[in-house]
């Protein structure tokens, strides 16, 4: 195990069969970012946190599940349990199909999933992934070109309920999109500094949270539309 001081983080490596140093790349990313995210939440903390660093992604599923921390969809190439104060990766190869410059955007993801919950604790998937998608850059072709491309042809049922349903990503969907909707939502309708307070209240949560992909998608539409309409 070695210590890297990150700025405001103290960062414990945990490395299993890593080949190429890329934990010292992982700490360059989190050197970039830490401010950033910082910065978007309003906060000024010392955070600790381990970051468990696999060699390859067999590796990482089985290191997970050894840790008792249950099944993980196939999807899955990283992860930041709540409540386990670790951030788990693995390294990838040349031939990997995530590149290593690709791989940065999922590093700075999970460590704003542990930034997030090490501030608030544990908050719904939603609005979890949602913020990490605001930040990480996975949209930054614009909100247009996700609805052109992605959720107009969703098969959204009337009631969705990310909360509540047992899938985040399905046939139908891909919640990581909505999230991403829904927050970017909240901080054109609330403005940013309202939003970030509002996360320190369980029942402004619950309050935002209510019906909020339907609101969130509505808007939008409205407001496509109304552009088509000028």
């Amino acid at each position: 195990m070695c210590y890297n001081e990150i700025g405001d983080f103290m960062v414990h490596f945990i490395v299993d069969e890593s080949k190429d140093g890329y934990d010292k790349e992982i700490a360059d990313i989190l050197n970039l970012k830490e401010k950033d995210v910082l910065s978007f939440f309003n906060k000024s903390n010392k955070i600790n946190f381990n970051v468990f660093l696999y060699s390859d992604k067999q590796r990482l599923i089985d290191g997970l599940k050894k840790r008792g921390l249950g099944e993980f969809p196939d999807y899955m190439c990283a992860c930041s349990p709540d409540g386990d104060d670790s951030i788990n990766l693995y390294e990838p190869s040349t031939d990997d199909i995530r590149s290593k410059y690709d791989y940065a955007s999922i590093v700075y993801h999970e460590s704003i999933h542990y930034i997030q919950y090490a501030l608030y604790g544990h908050q719904p998937e939603w609005l979890c992934e949602g913020i990490a998608k605001y930040l990480d850059g996975t949209y930054s072709k614009g909100i247009d070109w996700l609805f052109d491309n992605y959720i107009k042809n969703y098969e959204l049922p009337n009631d969705i309920n990310l909360v509540k349903d047992d899938k985040f990503v399905t046939d139908k969907y891909d919640g990581y999109d909505l999230s991403y909707v829904a927050i970017s939502y909240l901080i054109d309708t609330l403005g940013k500094g309202n939003f970030v307070k509002n996360l320190d209240s369980n029942d402004k949560i619950n309050e935002m949270s209510e019906d909020i992909i339907n609101k969130s998608i509505n808007y939008y539409q409205k407001q496509f539309a109304n552009k088509c309409n000028l």
